[in-house]
């Protein structure tokens, strides 16, 4: 698997030296399992994980707030992200570290031998990271707005690289619905280098500049969610749903998403399940893969107000 994983890396990082494919953004993952539980749905969350969506929806974090979010794909790749917020008389703000790293991936030598046959050199990681600093201010009491800094870096073997971008966000509630609207990677057309190749070609990757529009309608115990989002190539929409018992601190809820792979859009069901207490709440979404040996993928997240 881990050969496999590398090969994949080199042809979506080194396969192109005439153009610029675009760079995969672990945020289209997911920031927690709350989100994804309502069908990968940005911008609607309280708490400090906030920084990897809509910045404006920090406004939703009404003291100091840690989160932290865990998962694993494919058996190999090992996915994390941590944030802190925190509100202040002049706004909140809010940071956030977020990583996706296999380690112990084998760079081979091939044997002179009649068949060829394959040896390890030695051993390297992987590791893709995207830090947040973000920053949330309120103009009325019912509009905000928010942006953050951005830096990306990815390494492997001798191939890293890294680029800074801007990302901004707008939320606006109105009686029980709340709008929210988000850039990612505001300034256009910058790119991620990874160095030259041996003819001496840049090996570069386009950031996507992307926008998310989401609503959410309150009505009683049950909250709806749609949304639609567009990667510059692909426009893509989500479902959601989450009904809070009454008298449990448990929610329960249910998504639609659809989501691109190379250059084929897909979709999925995904399920999830929270436990709310006053200052912590845990939450688990499960989501149907189409990985014939990887088909269930599992995520949790956790969050502290204090």
């Amino acid at each position: 698997m881990k050969r496999f994983f590398l090969s994949l890396l080199m042809v979506v990082v080194l396969g192109s030296s005439s153009w610029a494919a675009n760079y995969w953004l672990l945020t289209d993952l997911g920031s927690s399992a709350q989100m994804i539980g309502i069908g990968g749905i940005e911008g609607f969350g309280d708490s400090a994980n906030s920084v990897f969506e809509n910045p404006a929806s920090l406004s939703r974090v009404n003291s100091a707030s840690l989160s932290a979010f865990t998962t694993t794909i494919l058996g190999e790749i090992t996915y994390t992200n941590f944030a802190l917020a925190n509100k202040f008389s002049f706004g909140t703000i809010g940071i956030g570290y977020m990583d996706a790293s296999v380690g112990g991936i084998s760079h081979t030598g091939q044997n002179t031998d009649s068949i060829g046959t394959h040896f390890s050199v030695y051993q390297f990681d992987y590791k893709n990271t995207i830090m947040k600093l973000s920053y949330e201010k309120s103009v009325t009491k019912t509009w905000f707005v928010g942006a953050s800094l951005s830096q990306y870096r990815m390494a492997f073997d001798d191939v890293n690289g890294g680029v800074t971008n801007f990302d901004v966000g707008t939320l606006y509630d109105y009686g029980p619905a709340t709008f929210s609207f988000s850039i990612r990677n505001f300034v256009v057309g910058k790119k991620i280098e990874f160095g030259r190749n041996d003819l001496g070609h840049v090996l570069e990757e386009l950031l996507p500049f992307q926008t998310t529009f989401g609503l959410q309608y309150r009505m009683g115990q049950i909250d709806s969610y749609l949304q639609f989002k567009d990667n510059g190539t692909t426009n893509m929409i989500s479902l959601g749903t989450c009904y809070r018992l009454e008298t449990y601190p448990i929610s329960i809820s249910a998504g639609y998403k659809q989501f691109q792979v190379l250059d084929k859009t897909k979709d999925t069901l995904v399920f999830g399940l929270g436990l709310i207490l006053e200052d912590m709440s845990f939450h688990y979404a499960f989501e149907k893969s189409s990985h014939l040996d990887f088909d269930n993928k599992n995520y949790f997240s956790m969050t502290v107000k204090f």
